[in-house]
């Protein structure tokens, strides 16, 4: 065929054919392909990082000096974008050993891991040389590297992975290291993905809160984390009503409700009752305006909950 086996033709028919094998339901085979082919590709990254020549295919000596230039040059763009792949790949993983065909939740945590890691060494290899954060090649429009919201992904993807298991000291850096990027990256302009994030990181801390501290005054440690869950909560809200269609979407608004219902919690948490009810009034009334039913049942069985109490 003459194709390099690193091209985005070859790699892209190796991905196909695993989800051909997902969709038919052999979750496993379609494992080993991707497994494989991540294999393949960290070997060429890892051979073009310490310097290697060609990798992928044989340059024949009649070929000349000319061809194996244009090879290496095509090999150094094209690591950036299969480093990319492995990454998708990885993350497609952990939602294979996830799937109901597999349930190995150890490997999918594993993969979610290796995705995170895959692009924090990226990132740190792309400041050193002084090269941007976010990649993609300047030759021409195609996509290179991953560009900031990608690798925001893969790190709030692992963090919700913390979350669900209550692991808030491993899922709040995730988030914040999340938060940094995108902060930097959209600076004055700041998007819905940031007021997601800052609610995720006051419901962590919120939740973080209500588990055994070990500090020489545990309470004190507690109001602690009780304060900065009000002010991250809060700053969704200001983040947010910063942000003006058609970049505010239906995702910031429900974030509104969530940051303003998880502000009632903490209220009610600590005694505030008249605090709590108008918080939870003023979630059930954005939720309503915005026709959102899980929103107005979490705040109706809120505030039945406060009558009671």
């Amino acid at each position: 065929m003459g194709m390099h086996p690193f091209s985005d033709e070859v790699v892209g028919i190796k991905i196909q054919v695993a989800m051909m094998l997902e969709r038919a339901g052999l979750a496993k085979a379609a494992v080993e392909v991707l497994e494989r082919t991540k294999g393949e590709i960290m070997g060429f990254v890892e051979g073009k990082d310490r310097g290697e020549g060609v990798i992928g295919v044989k340059i024949e000596k009649e070929e000349g000096e000319e061809k194996r230039k244009e090879v290496e040059e095509f090999e150094k763009q094209q690591r950036d974008k299969v480093l990319k792949k492995a990454v998708g790949i990885e993350m497609k993983l952990a939602e294979l050993y996830s799937s109901d065909y597999i349930q190995d939740e150890k490997k999918a945590e594993a993969a979610q891991v290796a995705a995170v890691e895959l692009c924090l060494k990226e990132l740190h290899r792309r400041q050193s040389l002084g090269l941007p954060v976010g990649g993609g090649l300047e030759a021409d429009n195609t996509e290179g590297w991953l560009n900031v919201t990608e690798i925001a992904t893969a790190l709030t993807d692992l963090a919700g992975r913390y979350t669900a298991q209550e692991n808030y000291e491993l899922s709040i850096p995730l988030q914040m290291r999340a938060l940094n990027l995108l902060h930097t990256e959209e600076g004055d302009a700041p998007t819905c993905k940031q007021v997601v994030l800052l609610n995720s990181v006051a419901g962590c801390m919120a939740g973080q809160a209500q588990k055994p501290i070990r500090a020489e005054d545990p309470k004190k440690a507690k109001e602690q984390l009780f304060d900065a869950a009000e002010k991250w909560a809060q700053k969704a809200l200001d983040v947010a009503a910063r942000i003006q269609p058609p970049v505010r979407d239906e995702e910031c608004d429900t974030s509104c409700v969530a940051a303003t219902f998880n502000l009632g919690w903490l209220a009610e948490f600590q005694g505030k009752a008249k605090e709590a009810e108008r918080l939870y009034g003023e979630a059930k009334s954005l939720s309503q305006g915005l026709g959102f039913e899980q929103g107005v049942s979490m705040a109706d069985a809120a505030l039945k909950r406060l009558t009671k109490n």
